[in-house]
Order: structure tokens, then sequence, then C-alpha cells
């Protein structure tokens, strides 16, 4: 029988699954059959849709395979792919090839899991979708897979999920609840310091970090700390140690994260499928999103789920009233960002509305900050959404 307890963590932010072992054994069993008709997550996904009291089961499964599947990825990263900001630089791909892909992975999980939920014309498999994918965060994180957990509740977020009001409101109090939680847990005010503090809840737990937070970290460290200390009169420049132990800092955490392994059954099926997903493009899941609910079923929401109407032109518009800090220290996205001209700051935006993506950058010296073009929020015919204060 394999380490199933020591690779499972109580859930640092309550979020602790309890699933029946006979019933897991059993599934798991039928999923890493070498035999078996699946192929992939595709058909493992369905099987979700009609699993009946193996549900919870077969989503613990998912996230275990996913905690598998993107600490594989996280040990990859090289300590020299984080220093003196390789990972933001031209040559990024070539210099650090493995923090990009955990970026580029971020990024597509999140919009295979739009894409899941707004795929579905039914209205009760829409709810389906988007509770399953909250207890799929739910698992994650009590797994402490961060990163996972970010990159559905990132999605679920985004402006092509989140406007469906109708799929929300439908959606059972109980997975309300667990999503509210969850977005308190992940949400990126003081620099994502309920993250941060779960990270260091269980240091000896198997851990899968948002790598965002550090990269941020180091930006700041490396734009904001001289490599010399100033020189006196006639006295020779000194190097900067206390900025070279910051970054030996952030960097050793991260090598840390590499040390504690899950001991989890693999299914090859399902690594495989996690390694070629290909969902669509931002602009057509914001489409199938309109298909599912049209525009004019649409009514401003805010983060905390207050809804109000606000007619434009006899139409309703979704406006999204979540405030943007800009002063907050999250790392800027990748793709779809525009640089706007702000006073101070290297880095600035908000990593949690439409999307969350993962990136890294930095300041090139005027003053910029990197601000994300909300493409999905702007199809050629809508009219535009603000995220700004109300």
């Amino acid at each position: 029988m394999r380490a199933e307890s020591e690779s499972r963590a109580s859930g640092s932010f309550g979020f602790g699954m309890r699933s029946p072992m006979r019933t897991l054994r059993r599934a798991r069993s039928r999923g890493s059959d070498a035999g078996s008709a699946r192929t992939g997550l595709v058909d493992y996904w369905q099987q979700l849709f009609s699993a009946g009291s193996h549900e919870r089961a077969l989503l613990q499964q998912l996230a275990e395979q996913l905690a598998l599947f993107e600490h594989d990825m996280l040990c990859q990263v090289q300590a020299s792919e984080l220093q003196q900001l390789n990972f933001a630089k031209i040559d990024k791909a070539v210099k650090s090839k493995n923090v990009m892909r955990i970026c580029a992975h971020f990024n597509t999980m999140s919009r295979w899991v739009c894409h899941q939920v707004v795929s579905h014309t039914s209205l009760r498999e829409r709810v389906r979708a988007l509770r399953l994918f909250i207890g799929l965060a739910k698992a994650s994180a009590a797994l402490r897979n961060f990163n996972a957990a970010m990159e559905v509740v990132a999605a679920l977020n985004s402006a092509a999920v989140f406007r469906l009001r109708r799929t929300w409101e439908a959606l059972p109090k109980a997975a309300i609840r667990d999503f509210e939680q969850l977005d308190e847990a992940f949400k990126p005010e003081r620099s994502h310091a309920a993250l941060r503090a779960a990270l260091k809840n269980a240091p000896l737990q198997p851990t899968v970090a948002y790598l965002g937070i550090y990269l941020t970290d180091l930006t700041f460290i490396e734009d904001g700390n001289p490599d010399f200390l100033p020189p006196a009169l006639n006295q020779p420049r000194y190097i900067n140690f206390a900025k070279c132990l910051m970054v030996g800092k952030e960097i050793r955490e991260v090598m840390d994260y590499k040390k504690r392994l899950y001991m989890f059954q693999r299914i090859a099926s399902v690594q495989d499928y996690f390694s070629s997903l290909k969902p669509p493009d931002d602009d057509s899941i914001y489409a199938q999103s309109l298909s599912c609910e049209p525009r004019a079923q649409q009514r401003v929401a805010s983060s905390q789920w207050n809804f109000e109407q606000r007619a434009v032109s006899d139409d309703a518009m979704l406006v999204q009233t979540q405030k943007v800090n800009r002063s907050e220290e999250n790392l800027p996205l990748e793709s779809n960002w525009q640089s706007q001209e702000l006073q101070g700051g290297a880095f600035s935006g908000n990593v949690h509305s439409d999307g969350a993506h993962l990136t890294s950058g930095r300041d090139d010296g005027r003053k910029q900050v990197a601000s994300r073009k909300l493409r999905s929020f702007m199809p050629s015919r809508a009219k535009r959404v603000s995220l700004g204060t109300m």
C-alpha cells in the first residue's frame, strides 16, 4: 500500500478531504487498469458526470494526478533559471525554459477549465461542471497543490465563467461557500498574504507552490536593490551581500519543494493528457459563454456575489466591480498585456481577475507596469467592461 497518509495535508485552508478508501481504491484500480478502454482525461472527466457515489473518489484521484504532474514540472526548475531574472529576459525560453513551461501550463489549464464549463449548453450540466471544478480546487488545496487550486479559482473568476449569472445562481449553497472560501484564500491582497502563510504552515508536507509569488519577489529584489553598495570616498565598491542573501532565500525555498515528493500511484493516460491539453483561445471561450447565456441575461456582479442591474442603451452588460489595487505586488500576466505609464513601482496588476494567468517580467527603467488587456471582456460588438473602481 502506498504511503498516502504521508503526502496528504489536513488542508492549510481548512479544505481537508475524507474520501471513502474502499471506493477510492476501487476507482483507482479501474483508472490504472492497463487494459482500460479509456485513453485520457476526456473520458475520465466524462465519468465524473455519471459517477454517482464514486464522484468524490474520482475527484480526489484527479487532484492527485494533477499534483503529481505539476510537482514533476516544479522539480525540473533549476536554480540558474531564477537567477538574474533569467525568466524575464528576451531569451527566457532558453535560459528559463522550465519556468516558462510552468507559466504556459498554468494558462492552458485555466483555459481548459473555462472551456469545460462553457462548452455545455445545458444549465444543469454547467452547474455540475462548475461544482466539480470547485471540488477539484478544494481537493488540490487539501493536497497543498496551491498552483492547481489557483488555476481553477482563476478560471472561475474569468470573464467567460463569472458572467454566467444563471449558472452561479443555480449552484448549491454549499458549493458557493466553498468557492468563496477558496476565493478568499487565494486573493492577491497584501501580496498573497493568506497563501504565503499556508506555504509556511506545513513545511514538511509535499507542496506545489504558486510560482508567481517567487517570480514577483525576485523581480522586486533585483530591481529594488543595487548589486554594489555606494562607494565611500577613495574606497572600492563593495558587493551588496544583503541582496545576495535575499535572492538566495527565495531560490532556496523553491528548490526545497523538490525534496518532498507525493507518493501517489500514477495513471499514465491522465498524465499524458495533462501534457497535451489544447483548449480554445480566450475569444472562442467567451463566444461560447455568450452562446450559453446571451448578454441580455447579464447583470452587474461584484467579487462578493452582490448583483445589481445596470441598463445601458436598453441592454444590460456585466461589470465586475472588483477593485483593482494597482499597488499590489503581483506578477503581471503572460500575453495580452499592454504597458501603461503609472507613477512608481516595477510591477502592478491583479493576478486574480479575469483568469489570473501566470507570467514573468521586469521594469525597463521607464517606470511602466503591465496591465492586462481584457480581450475576453471586449468582444468586437460588445460594450466595454471595466475592472476599475465603480
